[in-house]
């Protein structure tokens, strides 16, 4: 199982080594190649970076400069730990800011195929898994199931957490 980023490592791996995969949920992300939205995030995260915060509510500070969403913050401002008392970010920020095209990338050439079960959640509000991917899935998933949490966008797990679970226990059931 994986969402947005972890969906497309959990797709690469199905597709890369189907033998390793008894079945797959992907978690509102499809595997094409999607726009860089990310600009703004990591410049954030990069001012935290840069500004040797004292605590956590400066670096929150520093992010809302960018980010009005708190709930965003939240999320990011958990990569952030104490190490030899500074705060810095447990993710290697300048690796992932050098491997963006890859991360909104997907390779798609000679790519294999999943035959195994596939179940896609999305949410209803978000708009990363959009009709246009549905015959690419279809393509590379053979067996895969499209299912839509009402009132949920990108963040389905948290918006909707039942919903998303009755739907993930559904499928697991079958295991």
């Amino acid at each position: 199982i994986g969402h947005s980023m972890g969906g497309k490592a959990a797709m690469w791996l199905a597709l890369e080594q189907p033998q390793q995969v008894v079945g797959l949920v992907v978690v509102d992300i499809a595997p094409i190649v999607y726009p860089n939205r990310f600009g703004v995030i990591y410049d954030a995260l990069h001012a935290v970076d840069q500004a040797a915060v004292g605590s956590r509510a400066e670096a929150d500070a520093i992010l809302a400069g960018y980010l009005d969403e708190v709930g965003l913050r939240q999320f990011l401002l958990q990569n952030l730990h104490q190490k030899d008392g500074q705060w810095v970010w447990r993710m290697n920020l300048p690796a992932l800011t050098r491997g963006m095209p890859e991360i909104v990338g997907f390779p798609l050439a000679n790519s294999p195929v999943y035959t195994g079960p596939t179940l896609f959640i999305y949410g209803e509000l978000s708009d990363y898994l959009q009709p246009a991917a549905q015959p690419i899935i279809q393509c590379l998933f053979p067996h895969a199931r499209l299912e839509e949490i009402p009132q949920a966008g990108h963040w389905v797990y948290a918006e909707q957490p039942q919903a998303f679970s009755a739907r993930l226990d559904a499928f697991l059931d079958n295991f």
